[in-house]
């Protein structure tokens, strides 16, 4: 039996400062209107049923099971946000259940989108992610849609059953659409983001072939962080009126970033930094000013620690050594030797690796020239001179 109607009373939170941030959320705690109420996000849904949550998803709604038609989810204004006046952040967490086959074929899609439920039309304008089995070998797609013309990134995720948090944000002046998967990056679409409709979050299984498969949805929220702030009295300072906000889900160890010019929204990021002070996940590293790096110096034979980059040998009044190290090393990892006594020439300083590993194929190289120094990178079993 087909069911539609209002669905998911929301128990969202109480924004520090609605006039400039607004963020609520829906755990779908209760079905249904209750008389005189109209649930808080007032959503509309299609083929929807009250599911039992569990003790990690509390409140949880299905996509019903068994029917050739489509299972949608939308609030019941179909046009909430107009995209470009604010930072938006719009977050769902859900289980696909089972996955699309050649059996039972759908194609699904979570995001924001001006899919009107009176209509069962497809999206023309919004920011969501898509999956099906037989498109992008059944990984999920990133889609921005401005009046049917689309721009499409093809990921490398595959789509799973279990729950997973699928966020999308847009910049306050509407350039970017960011996409987050389980709260980590997972690409950015510059073009074709709707800026002339107003868009709501949806959720949408289009039935293609067979049956659509029961899906869940456990909790979605949202965060906006408007560019002008409307009038009225500010929460006073110091009473938690702050306006900068994030995401629900992060990276753990992840550095954040802010985005938009209004300085406002905070976003995840793809850069790591460890409890050791070690910095990860960069594509690479634009430095625009000077470098400071470690210096270490010895007067005598040394063997380099893997917290060392630039070591200085300052005395060679004999013959030094310097083994550099594989235990603890870290692949890819560079090492720069130097002769800062300018006397290796007469006494040589040679370079040698841990465990007798190789330098471009041999066991040791010298330093014979005065001030000559030697740059190593770690490819994980040996070292090659730069």
């Amino acid at each position: 039996m087909s069911q539609s109607g209002r669905l998911g009373k929301g128990n969202g939170g109480t924004p520090s400062n609605p006039l400039k941030t607004i963020t609520d959320f829906d755990d779908f705690l209760a079905a249904g209107t209750l008389s005189g109420e109209i649930p808080k996000l007032g959503w509309s849904f299609n083929n929807y049923v009250q599911f039992e949550g569990t003790s990690n998803n509390p409140g949880i709604i299905s996509g019903n099971t068994g029917i050739s038609t489509h299972n949608s989810l939308t609030t019941s204004n179909s046009a909430n946000f107009l995209l470009g006046g604010s930072d938006l952040s719009i977050n769902w967490v859900l289980d696909l259940g089972t996955l699309s086959d050649n059996t039972n074929r759908y194609v699904f899609r979570v995001g924001i989108s001006n899919f009107d439920m009176s209509y069962f039309t497809n999206p023309t304008r919004g920011c969501y992610f898509q999956y099906s089995d037989d498109v992008n070998s059944g990984n999920w797609q990133l889609v921005c849609v401005d009046g049917g013309i689309e721009t499409i990134i093809n990921t490398a995720i595959s789509a799973t059953i279990g729950f997973h948090g699928f966020g999308v944000v847009v910049n306050s002046i509407g350039t970017s659409a960011t996409f987050y998967y389980d709260g980590a990056f997972v690409g950015t679409i510059l073009d074709d983001i709707p800026l002339t409709e107003a868009v709501s979050p949806f959720v949408l299984s289009e039935n293609i072939l067979g049956s659509t498969p029961f899906h869940y949805i456990d909790l979605f929220y949202y965060t906006q962080v408007l560019t002008n702030a409307r009038p009225g009295t500010q929460t006073p300072s110091g009473s938690g009126g702050g306006d900068v906000s994030g995401p629900g889900i992060s990276t753990d160890n992840a550095l954040c970033r802010f985005n938009g010019i209004t300085g406002k929204l905070i976003q995840n990021s793809i850069a790591i930094l460890l409890d050791t002070g070690e910095l990860s996940g960069l594509t690479s590293l634009n430095v625009n000013g000077s470098q400071i790096v470690k210096r270490t110096t010895s007067a005598i034979s040394y063997n380099v620690l893997v917290s060392d980059y630039y070591v200085g040998i300052t005395d060679t009044s004999a013959p030094r050594s310097v083994v550099l190290p594989v235990t603890g090393a870290t692949e890819n990892q560079i090492f720069v030797v130097k002769d800062e006594s300018g006397n290796a020439s007469v006494n040589n300083i040679t370079l040698s690796v841990e465990g007798g590993a190789l330098i471009d194929g041999v066991i040791s190289i010298p330093i014979n020239g005065d001030y000559q120094s030697f740059s190593c990178i770690f490819d994980g079993t040996n070292y090659y001179t730069l």
